[in-house]
């Protein structure tokens, strides 16, 4: 009896093993730190999966993205850039996504909860869009479990329905080839430097593409092709193929700062030998550093107080880059004077400004005193950083004169006259007293002695 329960007993437990259901390997999210799009699930915003058929979709004049991707990273990078001739206001977006938990319907029309980095984007279109197939690309950028920085690009295909029919010769059967993708070595690049153009050309006609011939050019010139090739030949470019290519470009060292532009074309022929031309235009920032030179800054030697100069102020600009917001001011004691604004000055320009100073009245105790200071200019570059100059300065300023009473003086210059002729005169008349009291003394004398004779 005991045997016969033990055999019932291991038989139910075997049954029951038997029927528990095990969750496929297609149910469960990708845990490498490698991304993955999740086409088998259904999302919020999704009406179907990925797998089913699910596509962006536009609306009221917006295009709507909604990619589910899974993967062990918690933060990632999203580039989107979109075709250039595509019907979409937007060249390039970017931003971060993080990984948040989603309830999700599986295939078998359960529901569970996942953790995914959901990318829902809205993107305004052309109310003038064409109807065709658009590819889009996602790249995501993230750190590994290595610490290394990887690199994911993912294509989604827009396709427009509700626009305008092409018609005519784009209508016909021909290859269309466009710029689908590009990379830039660097967004900004310094003058002198290197940099490298990555375009992959797609075919999103209905032909094939032959004697493809696809060439880079700058625009302004500034920008010099590294190769003596006349551009990539490819002969043939099928039907939803792409080519990728690049281009090497010197910046030269006198670029100005801003922003250049670069031409991708690509010329190509169908089976009839009709050409076609197609191009798109990417944009690449060169950064140069800009510095100011100030003429020199000469203060009269000799300035007297309470009265006024003027001082010239010439600004040079040798760089290649603008000056924005420049502005001087003089920096002495003793010295007063406003600010002076220049304004922007551009690249190899120069700006001239005069100040009009006044010389401070000196101290009590003082008659004269060296004025010593610095006249000073700040600028800003392109970035909005500040930058300074300072130029040291100097000027003797002296006591002015006192101011004279001429009417006093006049009446001084009178009473000294007639103090001199006064004196004059009794000078005279004291002479003439002394020739008179001699005469009478002469003569008295000489009477005198007659009288003697006489007796």
């Amino acid at each position: 009896m005991k045997k016969a329960f033990a055999v019932i007993l291991i038989l139910v437990v075997l049954a029951l093993a038997i029927h528990v259901k095990t969750p496929t390997a297609a149910a469960l999210p990708a845990e490498s730190a490698e991304l993955s799009v999740d086409a088998e699930c259904v999302y919020p915003g999704m009406d179907k999966s990925i797998a089913d058929g699910f596509v962006p979709f536009v609306k009221r004049n917006e295009a709507r993205f909604i990619l589910p991707v899974a993967g062990a990273a918690d933060l990632i990078h999203i580039t989107v850039k979109f075709p250039a001739d595509g019907p979409f206001l937007s060249d390039e977006m970017s931003f971060d996504a993080e990984k948040d938990t989603y309830e999700v319907k599986l295939p078998t029309g359960e529901t569970e909860t996942r953790e995914a980095f959901l990318i829902d984007l809205s993107v305004p279109v052309s109310r003038e869009r064409v109807n065709g197939v658009y590819a889009v690309r996602f790249i995501a950028e993230y750190e590994a479990a290595s610490g290394r920085t990887e690199r994911q690009i993912f294509t989604v295909h827009a396709e427009i329905k509700d626009g305008r029919t092409t018609s005519g010769a784009e209508g016909a059967q021909r290859p269309r080839l466009i710029a689908e993708y590009h990379e830039l070595s660097a967004e900004t690049a310094n003058g002198g430097d290197r940099v490298s153009i990555s375009v992959t050309a797609a075919n999103i006609g209905n032909t094939e593409a032959r004697s493809v011939v696809i060439n880079a050019v700058s625009l302004d010139g500034e920008l010099s092709l590294l190769s003596d090739l006349n551009g990539v030949y490819t002969e043939r470019l099928g039907v939803n193929e792409s080519e990728d290519v690049s281009f090497d470009f010197s910046v030269s060292k006198t670029a100005a700062s801003g922003e250049h532009r670069i031409a991708v074309s690509m010329l190509y022929e169908d089976g009839t030998g009709t050409v076609y031309e197609s191009s798109a235009e990417y944009r690449l920032n060169v950064y140069q550093p800009v510095e100011l030179e100030l003429d020199t800054v000469k203060l009269p030697e000799t300035t007297t107080a309470g009265e006024s100069f003027t001082l010239p102020i010439c600004v040079i600009n040798p760089s290649n880059a603008a000056a924005y917001n420049v502005r001087g001011v003089l920096n002495v004691n003793g010295l007063m004077a406003t600010s002076v604004y220049f304004g922007d000055v551009g690249a190899q320009g120069t700006a001239e400004k005069e100040l009009k100073v006044f010389v401070l009245p000196l101290g009590s105790d003082k008659e004269s005193e060296l004025l010593i200071g610095s006249f000073e200019i700040r600028y800003r570059d392109a970035d909005g950083n500040e930058h300074q100059i300072f130029q040291s300065v100097s000027a003797k300023a002296i006591r002015p004169e006192e101011p004279r009473d001429l009417d006093a003086e006049a009446e001084a210059n009178e009473r000294a006259k007639l103090k001199t002729m006064s004196q004059w005169w009794i000078s005279v008349i004291l002479l003439a007293a002394v020739i008179i009291t001699l005469i009478s003394l002469i003569l008295a004398a000489r009477f005198a002695r007659l009288l003697r004779i006489k007796r």
